[in-house]
């Protein structure tokens, strides 16, 4: 399945999504689990993000990434599922999904956004659908219809097809009472005051908020820089603290101190926009002019998102290599297959 991820454009292009607390939270909604929120449209993540209040004038630019994840996938949490288990309170509305996985997007485009209009909607939390049953009753309003409705739905778009007198009526109900005094402690607001307190107030059991309802999307550009990773110079010494941190293969303990930055020796740490390490390369230029590369690895936890396609492929467009001119030995058949996809030819024992 498709979906959308949205950013502005203050912040970097990202290379790879990763799993975070969201800088802002719906009333109510979950702030403890790290995840990637995700929609079926970009109509939905800009609901769900509320972006456009951010913007200053009546047209805004967002950053709009593309993934693609089988519906099966253990790491991907449907809205429904959010909304009932009560971790996103208006996901019946804005569809959010969650992704609790590092992923990375297919395409990331900017899209300006304008013309857009807001709709008031009452949230309410999945475990109130048998208090609204019951307020219905009183009201002689219940449909056995509505059994197969969510809380939210019941509400927002059953409810008003009986009128706005009724959706009053009935909010004016779904309150509870909370306790201010005891008896003891009004017996002494009386004594200091000269009257009785009031016992009690009522709250109100749902909020309302104004959602993005409809807007024009238009997409302006697609993938605004190619250089998504940052080459930085790395030493022997340092690889010795992430090759633990990270747990890498054992093929860094062979990397000599003084070789590396000399003889046309080169040990990159690579970073995405975001300043996180994601993959180590190591290689020499041999007196003919080619790149013997001796070992490219990514961190654990980015493996298995094409992660090591794009990095080479940034790495031949940022020297002008063209693939005939890189030279590996693939220990495996797995390592030869990815060398392959690079546009490098190789073999391996295995073969």
């Amino acid at each position: 399945m498709i979906l959308y991820h949205i950013t502005s454009l203050e912040k970097p292009i990202q290379s790879i999504l990763i799993p975070k607390i969201p800088d802002e939270t719906e009333i109510g909604e979950n702030y403890t689990e790290k995840r990637i929120c995700l929609a079926p449209s970009i109509l939905e993540c800009l609901k769900s993000a509320e972006i456009v209040n951010k913007f200053d004038d009546e047209v805004g630019l967002v950053r709009v990434y593309k993934v693609k994840i089988n519906e099966d996938d253990p790491n991907l949490v449907g809205w429904n599922k959010l909304y009932e288990e009560g971790l996103v309170p208006d996901a019946a509305l804005t569809h959010e999904y969650w992704y609790k996985k590092p992923i990375m997007p297919i395409e990331c485009s900017v899209y300006r956004v304008s013309g857009w209009t807001k709709k008031e909607y009452i949230i309410v939390d999945a475990v109130q659908k048998e208090q609204i049953k019951k307020i219905l009753f009183e009201m002689k309003l219940y449909d056995g219809q509505i059994e197969k409705w969510s809380a939210f739905d019941i509400v927002n778009y059953w409810l008003p097809l009986h009128g706005e007198i009724w959706v009053e009526r009935f909010k004016q109900r779904l309150v509870h009472s909370v306790i201010d005094y005891t008896p003891e402690s009004a017996k002494m607001y009386e004594s200091l005051f000269g009257e009785k307190p009031k016992l009690s107030h009522e709250e109100q059991d749902f909020h309302i908020n104004k959602y993005l309802e409809t807007c024009t999307i238009v997409k302006e550009s697609s993938m605004e820089k190619t250089d998504l990773f940052q080459f930085e110079k790395c030493y022997s010494e340092e690889i010795k603290i992430y090759k633990k941190e990270y747990k890498l293969i054992l093929a860094w303990e062979f990397i000599l101190p003084d070789f590396v930055w000399r003889n046309n020796a080169y040990l990159w740490k690579i970073k995405d926009s975001f300043g996180n390490i994601t993959a180590f390369l190591y290689y020499f230029i041999e007196q003919s002019g080619k790149y013997n590369i001796s070992c490219l690895e990514v961190v654990p936890f980015m493996r298995n998102q094409g992660m090591g396609e794009k990095i080479i492929k940034q790495f031949f467009d940022m020297n002008s290599i063209n693939p005939r001119d890189i030279r590996v030995e693939p220990p495996n058949l797995a390592t030869a297959k990815f060398w392959r996809k690079c546009g490098v030819e190789c073999s391996c024992p295995e073969e």
